[in-house]
This record gives structure tokens, sequence and C-alpha cells, in this order.
């Protein structure tokens, strides 16, 4: 390799001081493009794409905006069979880490085909997949750690909740078993599941940056969505417990009669709750749905009360 001075290699770093070092995927990524420029026919080829390559590897430090420059530098150097033949490959990175709906509006651009169009246009094709994949390279850990924030806050609320609700049954209530709190909690984790598997989802489809600004804007409704799956399975359990769904599919609630024509909303809630060990199973598992489908419970009372509404005008 050439020397290169150390004033140009310090002043192109000396912008990036604060951006992301190389990461053990990176430095893998990193070492392997180096290995492939230390391969290539010394003296060789695009002199500017040299100079680049140069300059990247003399820095003192290297950093993940680093690999970007890198390989389009590297691809100026290929010789142009050897870019014929890993079109393809980097077409498919691209279904992988962009997804298939990102692949497929490729496709339908129209791109070269590899074994017969000239040099500048695969190379051009080439560059241009190099540019969508370390677009998303980039900018997918920024959707990463707020998936990560969110987990460890989720995770911080749910190990609350829990030591809460053992802490509950184990002092207040050792011999009565409230439903209405372990309906709560289980509609919790059900909106809790629904937004990770949301963000599962998202994480390899559409434009990173608008996932990103996407989550960024609703981050507080999506921090109260264990609240709001709680409500909606609060709600449920009140529907089920005033009979206006019924069927084998649903439980049936019971609560216990006033002993002297009066009860108490705390013997209420101490003793409402399923008649049978099946009936518990059902309730769980709406309770949980309750959470996890946030359009179940408003549907289910659109429904109510558009056949309480119909009923009283018949």
């Amino acid at each position: 390799m050439s020397n290169v001075e150390p004033s140009v290699s310090h002043h192109h770093h000396a912008a990036r001081t604060s951006r992301n070092r190389l990461h053990e995927f990176d430095r893998v990524y990193f070492d392997y493009l180096v290995s492939e420029y230390q391969g290539l026919p010394p003296d060789e080829g695009d002199v500017d794409a040299r100079r680049t390559i140069e300059a990247i590897l003399h820095a003192p430090k290297h950093h993940r905006a680093d690999l970007h420059p890198l390989e389009l530098a590297l691809l100026k150097l290929r010789p142009i069979d050897r870019l014929r033949r890993d079109a393809w490959a980097y077409r498919d990175r691209l279904r992988d880490i962009a997804g298939r709906a990102r692949h497929d509006a490729y496709l339908a651009s129209g791109p070269p085909d590899p074994a017969t169009a000239s040099e500048a246009a695969v190379r051009a094709d080439v560059e241009h997949l190099v540019g969508e994949l370390h677009w998303y390279y980039g900018l997918q850990p920024v959707r990463e750690r707020f998936r990560i924030r969110f987990v460890r806050y989720i995770g911080a609320v749910l190990f609350t909740l829990s030591l809460s609700f053992i802490a509950y049954l184990a002092i207040v209530h050792r011999e009565h078993n409230p439903s209405l709190v372990l309906v709560l909690f289980t509609g919790l984790v059900g909106a809790t599941m629904s937004v990770l598997h949301r963000m599962e989802q998202a994480r390899g489809d559409g434009d990173p940056i608008a996932t990103s600004l996407a989550w960024e804007q609703a981050q507080g409704s999506l921090l109260l969505a264990p609240c709001s799956g709680a409500i909606f399975a609060a709600i449920l359990y009140l529907i089920f417990g005033a009979g206006l769904l019924k069927g084998i599919a649903f439980p049936e609630i019971a609560t216990a009669g006033p002993a002297d024509g009066y009860l108490s909303f705390a013997d209420f809630i101490r003793h409402t709750g399923p008649v049978s060990g099946v009936d518990w199973f059902k309730l769980l598992l709406w309770s949980f749905a309750a959470g996890f489908a946030e359009r179940l419970v408003p549907d289910a009372l659109d429904r109510i009360i558009a056949r309480r509404t119909g009923a009283a005008e018949g």
C-alpha cells in the first residue's frame, strides 16, 4: 500500500470523532473489505479510489461511517467480470436487509441484466445497491435502540407489577383471589406482547427513517399501551359479568349476593369471579386478547350498542 500524508487522514476523520465506532459485526465486515483490497494487484485501477481507501486504512480510528466509502471505492477497483457475478449477491442482501417490498420495488424499476448490460450500467447498479444496503445498515440500529429502550421499560413495569401482584395475594388476600386484579395484569401483558410483535414485524420493512420517526412520535402511546390493555381487559370483564356476552366461548362470571340487602364494593370485588376452572381459562384468554387486539373491546362495545339500539327501536 502507498503511504498517505497524516494530515489527509486527520482531516478526513476530524469531524467524525463522535460517530459510532466499529462493533463486532462492523469489524468483521471492515476486515473482509480490507483483505479484498490487499488481494488486488497493486498500483492498478482508479487512483482516486485507492487514495480514498488508503486514507481510511491509515486513519487512527475507524468508524461505522467508513464502511460505505470503503466499499464504494473498492467497487471501482473490482474487475467488471467480478461485478457481474456480484450483482445477484447484492440484490439478495437488499431483500434480506430491506424486506421483500423494497426488493420488489427495486426489481420493478428495471435494473440492468448483469450478464449483458454495459460496464457503466452494471457499476452504477451495484453502487446503487451498496448505497441502499449501507443506508439500512446505518439506520436500523436507531430503530433497534428504540426497541431496546421500550423492552427495558416494559420489563421493569412487568417486574414491578408482578412483585406487587404476588405481595397483594400473599399479604392482602391470602384467602381470596380477586379476579379483577389478574384480569388487569393479563390485559397488560397482552398489550405489551402486541407492541413487541408490531415492532418485530416492522424491523425489516419500510424506510428506516420513516419507521423511526413514527415510533418516536408514537412513543407516548406505546408507553401507555400496557395501561390501555389493562383497561380494555377490565371492560371486557365487566361485559362478561353483566351477561352481555354469553355462549360456550365466553366465561361465566358470578358474584356474591347481598346478605342484608346491600353489597359493599369491597365484597363485590372480592367475591366476583369465574364459576369454574374452565371459566378461569376462558377469562384469562379473553383478557389477554383484549390487550393484544386493541380493537377487540371497542368493536364489541359497538356491536352491543348497535344490537341494543336496534332492539329498542324495534
